[in-house]
């Protein structure tokens, strides 16, 4: 096993600690649940099979609640999705 010299070992320290450093930069806040948003761990997806009658009523409710969000709706009814 080929052994680091000293400068190769302070170069990747210090590669390695401006990642750590800048990283919260790169990142976005609304990711982290920062600035008022909600982290995607807190948040539901729904995807929404059969847009007829009742799911319009509950589309409407999911709609209020910012922790959800629809990412898709399907209907074999072509008149019912839109």
């Amino acid at each position: 096993m080929k052994l680091k010299t000293r400068r190769k070992f302070l170069r990747d320290l210090g590669l390695g600690s401006t990642c750590l450093l800048t990283a919260p930069t790169i990142i976005p806040a609304s990711v982290l649940g920062r600035d008022g948003h909600i982290p995607p761990s807190d948040r539901i997806n729904l995807g929404i099979i059969g847009a007829g009658n009742q799911a319009e009523n509950d589309v409407k409710g999911f709609l209020r609640d910012n922790r959800v969000q629809i990412t898709a709706i399907c209907d074999v009814n072509k008149q019912s999705t839109g």
